[in-house]
């Protein structure tokens, strides 16, 4: 990954840092002709709530991690 992308990410993330995680979804969605699996996630501090959503792949995230990803969603 190009550097510049890591600090974005990492960068992003941080906003969630000392946050309670209050609730996630996982959801399967379709583009197109891609699979997507999304995780959205609700976290709260000092009364407002942000959320977090995470879009991956699912052809790529399932080849690689199938048996951690069954876990998850059960």
């Amino acid at each position: 990954m190009k550097p510049e992308i890591e600090f974005k990410l990492l960068r992003i993330i941080s906003n969630f840092k000392g946050m309670i995680l209050k609730g996630f979804a996982f959801k399967e969605k379709e583009v197109g002709n891609r699979k997507l699996i999304v995780l959205e996630m609700t976290f709260s501090s000092n009364g407002q709530n942000q959320t977090m959503v995470l879009v991956l792949d699912k052809d790529i995230t399932l080849g690689d991690y199938e048996d951690i990803y069954e876990k998850v969603i059960r």
